[in-house]
């Protein structure tokens, strides 16, 4: 294993206390926790890597910045289905229930 410094920006420094202590606060959001700070923040690199090399394998040409969007609309898409879906869902219980 290669020993690396890393430098963080204080946002990503924050972001990291962050998901750190919402692990504290609710440890079932991860299967396996890892036992250190180091340990986790190999971890969400890793899989991040992960999701930007197979997007690059599917679409060799394209932009970092691309796929970084296309992440974050994904998971805005499935959360926003998900709410319409609650909604409706909600709308055929309110009609069962009050016609």
């Amino acid at each position: 294993m290669t020993r690396t410094t890393l430098r963080m920006t204080k946002s990503t420094e924050s972001k990291i206390n962050y998901f750190e202590a919402k692990l504290e606060n609710n440890p079932a959001l991860i299967k396996n926790i890892p036992s250190s700070n180091n340990g986790l923040i190999n971890m969400l690199l890793n899989d991040y890597l992960t999701l930007i090399i197979a997007a690059w394998n599917k679409s060799p040409r394209k932009r970092y910045e691309t796929i970084y969007q296309e992440l974050l609309s994904t998971n805005e898409t499935k959360l926003n289905n998900l709410i319409k879906h609650e909604q409706k869902q909600m709308n055929r219980i309110n009609e069962i229930l009050y016609w």
